[in-house]
């Protein structure tokens, strides 16, 4: 899976960087707030929560 997510392009030229992460993560362990801040999110209309679209920084 991680190969396939890894060798998406789109069509303006946009490479994506995936990596898995091995061991599981930590109970608890969390994204900061000011990491989520500066993240490009938009929520879709359904279940927002779950479907988002990740915009790139400028």
């Amino acid at each position: 899976m991680v190969r396939y997510i890894a060798g998406t392009v789109t069509a303006a030229g946009l490479r994506v960087n995936a990596r898995l992460k091995r061991g599981g993560n930590e109970t608890g362990e969390r994204v900061s707030d000011e990491v989520m801040r500066r993240l490009h999110l938009r929520p879709h209309a359904v279940c927002p929560a779950w479907n988002y679209t990740l915009s790139p920084r400028t």
